[in-house]
């Protein structure tokens, strides 16, 4: 099994773990709550809380690629196999005739 595939796997099981999805979901809900109760002059505040959203998404992101970049290793070998497979095949055909 190649490293892609084997690292996918590991993001996958990460992000449909029920503590993850429970951690982002609270980080999410946290970090917009706050966000509207701040005063809308506090942008600095603001600011800070709307970059920490774009890290937990930048989190999801980034193993999302790698179940993606995974399916796509594991799609190109499973091609290559019946390529392979295929030119087996006519292989043993033309030397029959």
């Amino acid at each position: 099994m190649s490293d892609a595939i084997h690292r996918a796997e590991h993001a996958a099981r990460l992000l449909n773990d029920a503590l993850m999805q429970e951690a982002l979901g609270t980080l999410k809900t946290q970090t917009q709550a706050l966000f509207f109760e701040l005063p809308t002059n506090d942008t600095q505040a603001r600011e800070r809380l709307h970059m920490m959203d774009k890290m937990r998404q930048q989190f999801e992101n980034i193993l999302t690629a790698l179940i993606v970049n995974g399916e796509v290793v594991q799609h190109g070998l499973l091609a290559e196999a019946h390529a392979q497979a295929v030119a087996d095949t006519i292989k043993d055909r033309v030397r029959q005739r």
